[in-house]
């Protein structure tokens, strides 16, 4: 399974895990998490969305 596919399924079980949460999961560096989470972001497949919070991730 790509990083891509991983950390999008992650996202959809709980949109509210941290970058660094998601790395430990999949085992990818957060490095490796953040370039994936960009390209989604750019793409706007993903979204970040809510206040300090209540934060999370969307993903369209």
């Amino acid at each position: 399974m790509s990083n891509t596919v991983q950390i999008v399924h992650l996202l959809i079980r709980d949109n509210r895990l941290s970058q660094k949460q998601i790395a430990a999961k999949t085992g990818r560096s957060i490095a490796s998490v953040q370039r994936v989470m960009k390209r989604l972001s750019e793409q706007g497949k993903l979204v970040r969305e809510g206040g300090e919070c209540f934060e999370h991730w969307e993903v369209k």
